[in-house]
């Protein structure tokens, strides 16, 4: 067994024996990380919110206005809303079959709306009846 994870009975103890006392006597070498850093306190510069710029703002009438200008800024865009066309694309509205006629001629974007929207009623339905199953 290797005497690494063992325990020391017999911790290393500083005395009064030569070179146990303060180390710092040993060298007059010292680090940077020794010296004292953060000495000053950096106060705020005028536009920083100084207390005496502060001091004289009322928030409460700020945050009012600010407040305000967004609650009209919303309800200026929803009133322009519906009036003028949206932004939107427009909803397709589904074509029954039952009211195409075999004589009538048919383009190719209703065939595909048609295919596409009872490709989608088949999913929906396969789905539907697995949720009901479990």
């Amino acid at each position: 067994m290797t005497t690494a994870a063992r325990p020391t009975f017999e911790p290393a103890r500083g005395g009064t024996g030569k070179g146990e006392g303060d180390l710092s006597a040993l060298s007059k070498q010292y680090s940077a990380r020794d010296l004292p850093s953060h000495t000053k306190i950096k106060y705020r510069q005028e536009g920083q919110n100084a207390a005496h710029e502060v001091r004289g703002r009322d928030f409460r009438k700020d945050l009012e206005d600010r407040e305000r200008a967004v609650r009209d800024k919303r309800s200026d865009r929803s009133g322009r809303g519906k009036n003028s066309s949206s932004s939107k694309r427009p909803r397709i509205e589904q074509i029954p079959a039952a009211n195409l006629d075999a004589d009538d001629p048919v383009d190719n974007v209703s065939v595909f709306l048609i295919v596409t929207w009872a490709t989608f009623e088949f999913y929906f339905v396969c789905f539907s009846s697995l949720n009901e199953d479990s």
